[in-house]
């Protein structure tokens, strides 16, 4: 029993000996250290890095209830138009129609989001973008006077504003090519010049949206690429999804993918040099 005694302790002394060995390692810098320190804040994405980012691009292939149901008014105007229900205008004939365009504009999107896990990144998007429409649309005057614009006029067809969560995922780390995949989901207030219906509503003073807002689901994938430690150029692809709702319409939707590219910036390390 003695024995075994003092052959635990003699074990417990030598693990204890070992661990202050092991312990002064660590602390005491190798000689590669001295050629070679340790980077804090390296390029790439780790965990505890904050990255800010600014991009711009092109709204694409805009979908949805939302156009859907502009392009079925804007047949019913062109139809009517046709069969001279209206008044024709001065310097054209009666009948005179042009086909309608949807135009998809830019988006404007600003993102932080910080490193919460080795792989993982929780943030913040702003965005905005617009479309446009150049069609003829129907006007009523006093007296049941009713006339359509000679030409295609432009007007603004969306313009919303939106503010969301973000979630990444960063499969590689520290490296100056980061790829990554991105879930966001938010609210969005907009405005524009729709219609509630097939038909213009002659109460109505103007077509202007008024108090539109809903909600906004999307994803992306991207890349970062580091220019040094502290900037990069962005690249991203995104899909967004709106559900609207405003004093014209009661539910909507809106279905956008947009192309963008952009700059960033590692505040992380820039922070830690100032």
């Amino acid at each position: 029993m003695k024995a075994v005694t003092i052959w635990i302790f003699c074990m417990i002394m030598i693990f204890w000996a070992t661990g202050i060995r092991a312990t002064e390692t660590i602390n005491q810098p190798s000689q590669n250290d001295q050629y070679y320190p340790k980077v804090d804040h390296p390029p790439g994405f780790y965990e505890g890095v904050i990255l800010f980012s600014l991009m711009g691009g092109q709204t694409l292939a805009p979908s949805g209830s939302y156009i859907k149901d502009e392009k079925y008014y804007d047949d019913t105007v062109r139809t009517r138009i046709q069969l001279g229900e209206f008044g024709p205008p001065s310097l054209l004939q009666p009948g005179v129609v042009f086909q309608p365009e949807y135009l998809a504009e830019n988006i404007y999107q600003m993102d932080i989001e910080y490193g919460v896990w080795e792989h993982f990144g929780l943030g913040l998007t702003l965005f905005q973008f617009y479309m446009n429409a150049r069609r003829q649309d129907i006007h009523n005057l006093p007296n049941n006077i009713v006339f359509y614009d000679p030409l295609p006029t432009k007007s603004n067809l969306y313009q919303g504003t939106g503010a969301s969560m973000l979630f990444s995922y960063h499969p590689f780390t520290k490296k100056f090519i980061d790829p990554y995949l991105v879930l966001r989901a938010g609210v969005v207030g907009f405005t524009g010049e729709g219609h509630q219906g097939p038909y213009k509503d002659a109460t109505r003073f103007s077509n202007k949206i008024h108090n539109g807002l809903g909600a906004v689901i999307g994803g992306g994938l991207g890349t970062n690429v580091f220019i040094g430690r502290k900037f990069g150029i962005k690249l991203e692809a995104d899909y967004y999804q709106q559900f609207l709702k405003s004093d014209l319409f009661s539910k909507r939707n809106l279905n956008t993918y947009h192309a963008q590219i952009g700059f960033f910036m590692n505040v992380s390390s820039l922070a830690a040099d100032m």
